[in-house]
């Protein structure tokens, strides 16, 4: 991804090698999750004055044309000192593309909205991607860069955390 370092925001659509899916998807098996899809990963540099609104979005799927409820964020590479963060307010979305073709649902605020909540992602974490969200790196030059794992059934974050909760308990 070393040929995108110029780029402030983007996100790649990455291949799994294949024996690396099947551990990933044998141990969402386990949880009674469906199988991954989607994987995608982001790498990302902000300004310093960085207009957290302005680059809220919520995930979206072309082949379903449905938004996308949960991603599992793994880390990959200087993610600490960075966030994760999610906003609240009045606002629609309208479909629009990345400069790399990708899909998604931007965010247009009716009136300012507010960044609710903010968390630090330094392990394998399930998130909320069907409310606007978006994330920032650290400020000294470096990339945050994470995997977006996506589910083939696009289960919900509460169907998630109940099915994990389950495995736990058993």
């Amino acid at each position: 991804m070393a040929e995108h370092n110029s780029a402030p925001i983007y996100m790649i659509k990455v291949g799994i090698p294949d024996n690396i899916k099947q551990i990933l998807d044998n141990d969402l098996k386990k949880f009674g999750l469906s199988s991954s899809v989607g994987h995608v990963a982001f790498k990302r540099d902000t300004e310093l004055e960085y207009d957290k609104l302005k680059f809220t979005h919520v995930d979206y799927d072309e082949q379903s044309d449905k938004v996308t409820n949960i991603s599992i964020i793994i880390p990959v590479k200087n993610c600490e000192n960075t966030a994760m963060y999610w906003a609240t307010g009045d606002y629609q979305l309208l479909k629009s593309y990345d400069r790399f073709g990708n899909s998604k649902m931007e965010v247009v605020w009716n009136q300012p909205g507010t960044v609710v909540h903010e968390e630090e992602i330094t392990v394998p974490t399930v998130v909320r991607v069907n409310i606007p969200h978006g994330a920032y790196s650290r400020q000294d030059g470096s990339y945050r860069m994470i995997l977006s794992v996506r589910l083939k059934n696009n289960e919900t974050f509460e169907e998630v955390v109940e099915k994990i909760q389950n495995y736990v308990d058993t």
